[in-house]
């Protein structure tokens, strides 16, 4: 993937996951501080951890945009709650996904630079995507995402594997992202907004 297209998809992923924590930190009354905190956890604590299992530099400190991108993201977030906007769960879940998707594009193509197996890819796309999500709802005292049932790591390891398949297919490091991309927004947008639980991730099996 050029590294023009690269940068838009992480820079998105990190301003709308930065977004995400910091509105599910407002309604769970964190407030000054911990507000900022929780958006830079959410939007770069996935990353960062990706990066660390590859041994390479971390990509916030690679390439510093994307701590601006994240301090963009906390700026219109506290905007938003200073203006005491009503902002609806399924709006803070909206950007979680887009976030969700964005980011899991961007830790596959980080890991298959790396040259590590494709499973490898998935696993650090899953990293990429979820870590900063899960370290958000734990310290907002609510149930993680990962664990409520719904298409969401799931949707993150088919993205993963729509990756692998394309490039296998003989298509384009670009266009693989992109499927992937697509494809786990899909997935996780539809779970979302008609709360869909597949058969065997039901609790009543």
């Amino acid at each position: 993937m050029n590294e023009t297209l690269l940068m838009i998809v992480g820079v998105t992923g990190v301003v709308c996951l930065a977004i995400s924590g910091c509105l599910l930190a407002e309604n769970s009354a964190i407030d000054g501080f911990g507000v900022i905190v929780l958006g830079v956890l959410t939007a770069l604590g996935g990353g960062t951890l990706r990066d660390l299992y590859l041994d390479i530099t971390a990509f916030w400190v690679a390439e510093v945009f994307y701590l601006y991108a994240t301090i963009v993201g906390i700026t219109a977030a506290i905007i938003v709650c200073r203006l005491k906007l009503k902002i609806s769960r399924q709006i803070i879940l909206t950007f979680d996904a887009i976030g969700l998707a964005a980011l899991n594009v961007v830790g596959l193509v980080e890991a298959a630079r790396v040259g590590v197996d494709l499973t490898i890819c998935i696993t650090m796309g899953v990293v990429s995507a979820i870590f900063g999500g899960l370290v958000r709802d734990v310290i907002c005292q609510d149930k993680p995402l990962v664990m409520k049932g719904q298409v969401y790591t799931l949707s993150v390891i088919i993205g993963g594997m729509t990756f692998g398949v394309s490039l296998n297919l003989g298509y384009s490091e670009n266009l693989a992202g992109i499927v992937a991309l697509i494809t786990c927004l899909t997935l996780r947008l539809i779970a979302m907004w008609r709360d869909w639980t597949p058969t065997f991730m039901s609790k009543n099996i």
